[in-house]
Order: C-alpha cells, then structure tokens, then sequence
C-alpha cells in the first residue's frame, strides 16, 4: 500500500470541516454575504460599458430591466432550503445573457461573461435568499458561492431529507463525465468531479447513490441511483501520490470554462474540485484560495531565480497553491529542476513589436512550467508566470506530513 502524504487521522479531521461547510446552508440561518456583496453586480454594470452576445453595447434599458427583475429590496430573508437537480450555474444577475467587456482588449471579450459568478455541481445543498419580480429566479447560497439560478432547477428539502444528506458518507467521481442511473436503467443525471452523493449501499460492481429529484411540484423526492464503483470513491480519498496522480490524469486537457461556463472549468474551480475528493475544502475565488490556511510564504518581493528555489526547497506536491493576481496553480512537483504546475490556463500574455497586447490561447487544463510558452517558442511572449507569482499557500500544516516529497536538488 503506498504510503499517505498525511494521516488518515488529519486526513478525516479536514473531511469533517469540509462538510460542515458544504451543508452550512441547510445549518445555519445566518447571512454570509451583506446585501451590498450579494448585490455587487449592479454598480457593475451600470458603471462599466458592457456588451451583448452580439457584440454591441448594453443599452441602459437592458440593463435597467435586469436590475429591476433582481428585486434587491427583498434580500436578507431565508424563503427556504433547498438542493439542485441538475448542474447549474450561479449567475450575478437574474439572466442567462451575457455582460462582456470590450472585445478588442486582450482577455476580454469572449469567454468572460463578467454575469457568470460560479458553477453548482447536481445535487448541491443550498438555501434561497430572494426570487425574482418575474418568478422565473431564485437567489441561492450555497456552501462556496451565491447567485441566481433558473427556479426548475431547485427544489426544496425537508428534514429527513437533509438529514438522510448529512449522516451518510459521501461518493464522489474520480473520472468524468458519468452518468448516474437509475436502478432500471433509465439516465438521471451527469455527474463530475467535484459532485457529492451520499452513499446507501453498494453491489459488488456499483455505489448505490441518492439522488435527489423533484416531485414534479419543487419538493425533493429522493431516488436511488447507481455508479461504476471503478469512476467513484468515497470522500475522503487518501490522500497518496497516485491518487493525486490518477486524478490529475482524468482532468488533463479538459476545455477552459470562465465560471464554469459550459460545464468546463476556470483555474479555480480545477483547484477546489481536484481538492474535493481528498475532503480538503477552499472557497471559490483565486484570491480567497490563496488566503485559505495561515501556512504561507510570501514571493512578491523576491528575484525570479530566488522565487524558483523556494517553491522547489518548499513546495509539496498537491497541496502547496501558487497564486499570482488573476490565477491560481496547483504545484505538482517538478521536472529538469523547474517547478511543474496543473492549472486550467485560458492564455498567455503578449506583445508584439508595435506593443499591441495579444493572448496565446492555450483554453484547456495542462501541466506546464512555470514558464509555458517558452519550449514551444510562443512568439512576443510578455511575462512568465514565475514573474508575477506573489504568495505560495500551503493547504495543510506542512509539520503534518507523513513523508517528505523528493526534492529537486
């Protein structure tokens, strides 16, 4: 058996915190966001000039309609608790249509739709904070982000039914996408890495899962569900190198996805669903990632030589984040003496010899160095990422490891 990177024993102690904060919303009645933060795309858009799917700018009347139909005034109430029955996305305002910043400018444009706050996996506890004047959106927080989701992809819960959630152990795929089905074959959902389902039996070749539908008049109904137990673990994973390398595997070369659009990923929803089998929880944003445990080394001020032996004396394979402003990494070790990184990278910095700014679109998940771009001669490159690094977080007491990562020296 290979040996863990930390005790089972620690291991467990992070699963427990990561669950208290998944079923947080159905736990707690207390408000996580003021008003002002849930509401911060207002000023937004009214401030910045944004543009449509087409190309052409929001109007005021456009974005007016949209304001009104989020109907501000009544947030701060819990109407009720709630789970999603397919994967969604969290949107900052109550519409599907995208606010795009200028299309001509370098990483604007397509795909950063400044409305896509984050994505939900299926069957994600959450609880509803305000509906829109035309019914048709709920306002839903849930244990990593909050925003606003069509109304027939929630439904509500009741007691047994989150408490069924909450006592269970929890499946969670380590390949994808899977299809859930149900106990006669017929399909139920799609599930990812990242998705949770609690456990409630198993054969000898699949996880019987709960899944939770609706009733057809937005109550849950719970029904069973069946996975491969060869695409799924239960949570936690240990936490291994070749688990860590297994996972890695299944997530290579997937689609880049700004906040999830498409049912693809950003750099940080990679990081926090690869953490989410191993029972290790981090919030959403980048910035936040990188604040997550007090275990850090600050890089800001250092040369880039200097920075390098840092991250490759300190760094632990997988559980050590590399953050600069805009994008985190995941440090996975190195290779030929560099630091190697998994990230979800949608481009690289550019400029040509007129210093017109330009991207490189790489648009996928890839282990690079930390300066991609450099061996496949990437014309007018601008700067690496190890220039621009400023903090390295270490998601674990680095006193608590079980064995010491071979070092590049």
């Amino acid at each position: 058996m290979e040996e863990r990177l930390i005790s089972g024993s620690y291991q467990k102690m992070l699963a427990e915190s990561f669950r208290l904060r998944l079923f947080n919303p159905w736990l707690t009645d207390t408000l996580t966001f003021t008003s002002e933060e849930a509401n911060w795309s207002i000023s937004f858009i009214r401030e910045v000039q944004g543009y449509g799917e087409n190309k052409l700018p929001r109007t005021s009347a456009w974005i007016e309609t949209v304001i009104r139909n989020a109907d501000t005034l009544k947030y701060g109430k819990i109407i009720w608790k709630g789970i999603n029955t397919v994967r969604s996305d969290l949107r900052a305002l109550p519409t599907i249509q995208p606010f795009y910043k200028d299309f001509n400018k370098a990483g604007e444009g397509f795909p950063f739709d400044y409305l896509q706050n984050s994505a939900l996996p299926v069957n994600t506890p959450v609880r509803v904070l305000n509906q829109s004047t035309d019914k048709a959106w709920l306002l839903v927080e849930s244990h990593h982000a909050l925003g606003w989701i069509p109304y027939h992809e929630i439904c509500r819960v009741d007691s047994m039914q989150q408490a069924l959630w909450m006592r269970s152990e929890l499946i969670t795929p380590v390949l994808e996408p899977i299809s859930i089905l149900g106990t006669l074959g017929g399909f139920m959902a799609t599930a990812r890495i990242g998705s949770l389902f609690p456990l409630v039996d198993s054969t000898e070749s699949d996880w019987l899962i709960a899944v939770m539908v609706n009733n057809g008049s937005g109550q849950g109904q719970v029904k069973t569900g069946l996975i491969r137990k060869n695409e799924c673990v239960i949570q936690p994973w240990p936490l291994t190198l070749k688990n860590t390398g297994w996972l890695t595997g299944a997530m290579l070369g997937q689609t880049y996805g700004w906040g999830g659009l498409f049912h693809d990923r950003d750099c940080s929803a990679l990081t926090k669903d690869f953490l989410t089998p191993f029972g290790i929880w981090i919030p959403r944003h980048s910035s936040d990632q990188a604040e997550i445990t007090p275990f850090q080394t600050y890089l800001a001020d250092l040369k880039p030589k200097l920075k390098e032996q840092v991250i490759l004396k300190q760094g632990i394979p997988f559980l050590t984040l590399l953050w600069k402003p805009g994008h985190v990494m995941l440090y996975a070790g190195f290779n030929q003496k560099q630091p190697v990184v998994l990230h979800a990278l949608w481009g690289l910095e550019t400029r040509n010899w007129l210093g017109k700014e330009g991207r490189y679109i790489i648009g996928e998940t890839v282990l690079t160095s930390l300066a991609p771009g450099k061996d496949i001669g990437v014309p007018h490159r601008r700067n690496t990422l190890l220039d621009r690094i400023e903090c390295m977080t270490f998601l674990v007491n680095p006193d608590s490891l079980l064995i010491i990562p071979p070092s590049s020296e």
